[in-house]
């Protein structure tokens, strides 16, 4: 019970978010006016953009979540690893969508939408926008999870 109290601390000082699993998936999106019903802003560029009401994929097509550093920004970024499955469909929808952005969102709020110049076959995304407290939370939440 001694170790009860300290852990019961630690849970409470952290941010609400930190406290769920968080919930990172990526939408297909296209430029829209501000103030349509949905629309997000891109923080990188200013861009309003409208998501599709479903993900493309999310949740359980990543299976590993890592910290890595942008080497042209020095900005600690996220490298996003998918399984078999979510591998086919990044690259489906990245071959579909050359010259469109893809929506990266983080639960519920738009973290980053990059530009897709081609079909993505690595099975990986790098994702920027994101601070060091949501990235270790992503990565305790994908922590031992096997493609």
């Amino acid at each position: 019970m001694k170790l009860a109290a300290p852990v019961l601390i630690a849970m409470l000082t952290l941010p609400a978010w930190a406290q769920t699993k968080p919930e990172l998936a990526f939408y297909a999106a296209h430029a829209c006016a501000a103030g349509t019903a949905g629309a997000q802003t891109d923080l990188e560029d200013g861009e309003t953009l409208c998501l599709d009401s479903q993900p493309v994929f999310g949740g359980s097509a990543i299976t590993a979540v890592s910290s890595d550093v942008d080497k042209e920004t020095g900005q600690e970024t996220a490298i996003v690893t998918m399984g078999q499955s979510g591998s086919t469909l990044l690259y489906a929808f990245t071959y579909a969508n050359a010259g469109r952005k893809m929506a990266i969102v983080l639960d519920g709020k738009l973290v980053s939408a990059p530009f897709i110049s081609g079909p993505n076959g690595a099975g990986q995304v790098t994702v920027h926008g994101l601070s060091h407290a949501q990235i270790a939370a992503l990565i305790a939440r994908y922590q031992g999870k096997t493609p």
